[in-house]
């Protein structure tokens, strides 16, 4: 990773852009799905933002906006200090200059969302809200 490259995400993470570390992990296992929901688009967003793609992170935005309901469903259904850790793994990995790692940790971050079965969840939410 370059020198600037590693400023942006220190100057990010004081920003608040994402949360490292510890305030990481307490915003994603936060009870209110909402708040974890927040956390995992901030950090998302600032890896995005990273790359150095404006348009790459403009669709995130879209794209996020619009997932966060089903998000904080899915956020309900899984283990989130097991989220927590994946990002910790990305991000440790682009500290490091990992990009094969990072590449690893970031698919089996997301893989979990292969495997999720979204139309039962928010049947299951449905039921839950009456």
């Amino acid at each position: 990773m370059t020198e600037s490259a590693m400023e942006a995400i220190l100057d990010a993470a004081a920003r608040g852009l994402f949360l490292p570390g510890d305030r990481l992990v307490e915003a994603e296992i936060a009870p209110d799905p909402a708040v974890s929901v927040a956390a995992d688009r901030a950090f998302h967003a600032a890896i995005l933002g990273f790359g150095g793609n404006a348009v790459l992170l403009d669709m995130w935005r879209v794209l996020a906006a619009r997932f966060s309901v089903l998000w904080g469903i899915a956020h309900r259904h899984r283990a989130r200090p097991t989220s927590a850790a994946e990002h910790e793994a990305i991000l440790s990995a682009i500290e490091a200059d990992d990009t094969a790692a990072a590449g690893e940790a970031l698919t089996k971050h997301l893989s979990w969302y292969h495997e999720f079965d979204c139309e039962a969840a928010i049947a299951a939410n449905r039921r839950a809200a009456r």
